[in-house]
Parts: structure tokens; C-alpha cells; sequence
């Protein structure tokens, strides 16, 4: 079965990552070996890292923020929130619920 939602577009993109970044190299918990067949066979060197006080939903909403104030959008004439994570806030509630409060988005 497919779905389909008419009259949908997307106007705009944005994306935050912390500022905190931990190289592959520095890992003390693996020897030196594995830490360069990692990286030779992954190609990730170094990745970026919240502070364990950063939920998932602070750096959307950060990110949504920008977006909405760059494209000048009025928040009322916002109907969809599309939220997809491997990283959620919490199990429950839903982090799209969190980021639509956080957001000031209606409820219907």
C-alpha cells in the first residue's frame, strides 16, 4: 500500500552538528591497529560529539530555527513536521512531539 500527501513541498534544508569533535586516532579503547584498519576501511577519521547535557531536539530546533527565520516563514502556515532519528530524546514521547512545542508549531 502507498501514501500519498498532496500539495507538499520542500522550500528548504538545514543541519546542526556539535561542535565537539573526537578523532578515530585518539580512541584509547582499541590498540593502535584496529584504530588505522578502522579508519582504512571506514574512511571515518573523526566524528562530531553532543555534550551529555544536548538532547537530539536542541539541535533541531536550533537547526529549524535558522531555516524558518531564513526562508521567513510564518509559523502558523507550518502543517508538517517530518522528524526521523536513530537518536531520539527519549523512547516516549516522541521527539517530534518535544521539537514541535519547542518550535511554538500548532497542534493540528
Amino acid at each position: 500500500m502507498f501514501n500519498s500527501v498532496n500539495h507538499i513541498s520542500i522550500k528548504g534544508l538545514s543541519v546542526c552538528v556539535p561542535k565537539q569533535v573526537a578523532k578515530t586516532m585518539d580512541y584509547d579503547w582499541i590498540t593502535e591497529e584496529e584504530r588505522i584498519s578502522f579508519v582504512k576501511n571506514t574512511g571515518v577519521e573523526e566524528k562530531r560529539v553532543a555534550s551529555k547535557t544536548t538532547a537530539t531536539s536542541d539541535m533541531c530546533e536550533k537547526s529549524a530555527n535558522a531555516i524558518i527565520e531564513k526562508l521567513n516563514w510564518e509559523r502558523e502556515s507550518i502543517d508538517v513536521l517530518i522528524f526521523v532519528s536513530q537518536s531520539p530524546d527519549y523512547f516516549l514521547p516522541a521527539t517530534s512531539a518535544i521539537l514541535q512545542h519547542k518550535l511554538g508549531l500548532k497542534k493540528s
